[in-house]
């Protein structure tokens, strides 16, 4: 751990590994945003909880054009894998209306409370946490191919099925960008 970690930081973070590995055990695929600090977690020196704890998918966000966005953390061996979260490597890009997918919808499309946003149900978003949910449907999908397969086996399959990345090692998009088709494709012959 890094020696910018405190001993409160520390306790988190066994209790966060403690979590997360029991869920692991019991069959759960956890996955977790990498947060939107734009920060390089490994040679920073920083760890964000729960997604520096091993055991967790940790999602970094990506544009329309597969690349990590501005805001998204990264780091190798922080990021296991990629996915929608919304924007572009930069703010301008993300803002321009001169690219492919023009502001703002080169954001997510995501449900809001009506309430709380003007009486509209649907506005566009942009984040890790956006991006996290992605993978989490992903393993309901890979899920209901194939139940049996244990928590360490779906994210051995969504990150080999993964694309953009030459390994694991990338450090904006870990093994790669998620890829739905292959990766239930990959689950059903499992089986």
């Amino acid at each position: 751990m890094s020696s910018r970690v405190s001993a409160h930081q520390y306790g988190e973070h066994v209790a966060y590994q403690r979590v997360i590995q029991s869920a692991v055990q019991r069959g759960t695929v956890v996955t977790t945003s990498a947060g939107n600090a734009s920060t390089d977690l490994q040679h920073e020196g920083y760890y964000t909880l729960p997604n520096s704890v091993p055991g967790s998918i940790s999602v970094s966000a990506t544009g329309p054009n597969n690349k990590r966005v501005f805001y998204s953390n990264y780091g190798t061996s922080d990021i296991d894998v990629g996915a929608p979260g919304g924007g572009y490597e930069t703010l301008e890009k993300t803002l321009a209306g001169d690219t492919e997918w023009p502001f703002p919808t080169n954001l997510v499309l995501s449900t809001v409370p009506p309430d709380l946003n003007d009486g509209r149900a649907f506005d566009w978003y942009a984040g890790t946490s956006m991006a996290a949910p992605q993978v989490a449907g992903l393993v309901a999908l890979i899920r209901e191919v194939n139940p049996d397969l244990s928590a360490k086996q779906v994210q051995s399959i969504i990150e080999n099925t993964a694309r953009f990345s030459d390994g694991k090692g990338d450090a904006d998009i870990g093994a790669g960008v998620i890829y739905a088709p292959a990766a239930v494709e990959e689950a059903a012959r499992k089986r």
